[in-house]
């Protein structure tokens, strides 16, 4: 596993973020490629679960192939298939996109029941001290309803996500209760990472979950946990280097995502 770490601090870019960063304190979020490179197609994984352990204990992501979505919480991965089964899976398996931090929660809010997913981020978006920071947000409680997908395993030649999403499973739960895991991200990290919300849901028995679409809340309670630091591990494989991840894919990112 080659893990090549690329520093990045609000518009800053940097090769060598020892040189520039020597004293960087506080949480950290690292992710692996660019949802930019995901939705071009690039399933292929070359860093693996467990060398994700070493960068944090909760996130999201997904595995080779785009066989699933992936969950990641109190250092447990789970990862839902589109048959809905949820499985640990091991630490040898690898993943073409993930972001990962160790969770601290410096504030939590409590969610009044009947708020529809939208709702429940601008509440949260109003009461963020700034919208230019990364926010790692844990909901946990009962849900009214919530509404999730997964898309099934791809094989080479792959397709584009805008075409493998056409053959997502949708799963409608009720009086669920469990974890609504993920980040909010600042909108100048569009295109290198999901700009907004992006959340994934496990239930509290492991047995339900995937890429949350909506939700309305039943008694929630929101721990955030705000992290001025980004590290990028970029692929080394030629898909990568090849690719053209050019354009603005706000559009494309925003109708996958919901």
């Amino acid at each position: 596993m080659n893990f090549r770490l690329i520093a990045w601090s609000c518009t800053l870019l940097a090769i060598a973020p020892s040189l520039l960063f020597p004293a960087w304190s506080g949480d950290t979020l690292t992710q692996v490629s660019t949802i930019g490179a995901l939705l071009t197609g690039i399933y292929d994984g070359n860093t693996t679960l467990g060398s994700l352990k070493t960068r944090g204990d909760f996130g999201l992501g997904t595995v080779s192939g785009l066989n699933g979505e992936m969950v990641f919480l109190n250092d447990t991965f789970f990862r839902i298939d589109a048959s809905g089964a949820v499985v640990v899976p091991d630490d040898t398996m690898r993943t073409p996109f993930a972001a990962v931090t160790f969770f601290h929660a410096a504030d939590t809010v409590d969610l009044e029941p009947g708020l529809s997913m939208e709702a429940a981020e601008k509440k949260l978006d109003s009461l963020f001290p700034t919208l230019n920071i990364f926010y790692a947000v844990k909901i946990t409680g009962s849900f009214e309803t919530l509404r999730a997908r997964s898309v099934p395993r791809q094989h080479p030649p792959y397709r584009p996500m805008q075409e493998a999403v056409k053959d997502q499973a949708v799963f409608k739960f009720t009086g669920i209760r469990g974890t609504v895991a993920g980040f909010r991200c600042p909108a100048y990290a569009g295109g290198i990472t999901v700009a907004g919300w992006h959340l994934h849901f496990i239930s509290d028995r492991r047995d339900r979950g995937g890429h949350v679409l909506d939700f309305t809340t039943g008694k929630c309670r929101a721990e955030i946990d705000g992290v001025r630091n980004f590290r990028l591990a970029l692929p080394d494989d030629s898909a990568f280097n090849k690719a053209d991840l050019s354009g603005n894919k706000t559009a494309i990112i925003n109708k996958i995502e919901r």
